[in-house]
């Protein structure tokens, strides 16, 4: 099971890394929703975003 969270983890994170990029609100939205799911280890790109709500 602990594969499932990791690949769910990757998963969310690498959406929110794409979307800075593009779209910053919309990256700190899902961020927002996806920041229990997510890893601190890769919550750091996330954090490092300057989006305008903040992750």
């Amino acid at each position: 099971m602990r594969w499932f969270c990791t690949g769910r983890s990757d998963l969310y994170a690498a959406a929110v890394e794409a979307a800075i990029g593009q779209d910053p609100e919309r990256a700190a939205k899902l961020y927002a929703h996806t920041r229990h799911v997510i890893q601190p280890e890769r919550q750091s790109a996330a954090n490092a975003c300057s989006c305008p709500s903040g992750p």
